[in-house]
């Protein structure tokens, strides 16, 4: 009885570890961002909530979070217009509004930061991108 007192520790401790293991896994590759500004509007409005997915693979089209350049770490949420060895052309979809690469140039790929692929706030406006 001891015995298979012990495996069923064991084996719970396992367990907890497991999903200990899996949420560390998640939160490295997700983060989160809100929205500031008008830039991205109609698609994003000041105020939205959103689920960036940490990933180098993205493509034309994509909306992503990248690190402003030249600043102290703040991010700027943008549409991924084009995407080459020599960086990534970010532009915001309210072109009036927009500080973006027709201001800055191309972005280094290093500031890329994710892909947004999931708005969660506000509620009625939630769903993936």
């Amino acid at each position: 009885m001891l015995y298979l007192t012990r495996v069923s520790t064991v084996l719970t401790v396992l367990g907890l570890g497991t999903v200990a293991m899996g949420i560390v896994a998640a939160l490295s590759l997700f983060g989160r961002v809100e929205v500031d500004g008008f830039s991205m509007y109609p698609t994003l409005l000041p105020g939205d909530r959103l689920i960036v997915y940490r990933t180098r693979k993205l493509a034309p089209g994509d909306i992503v979070v990248a690190v402003v350049p030249d600043s102290n770490p703040q991010h700027m949420v943008k549409r991924l217009a084009e995407i080459d060895r020599q960086g990534a052309v970010l532009l915001g979809d309210n072109t009036l509004a927009s500080t973006d690469s027709r201001n800055f140039g191309p972005v280094p790929l290093a500031c890329l930061k994710g892909k947004v692929v999931y708005r969660y706030f506000p509620l009625d406006r939630s769903g993936l991108f």
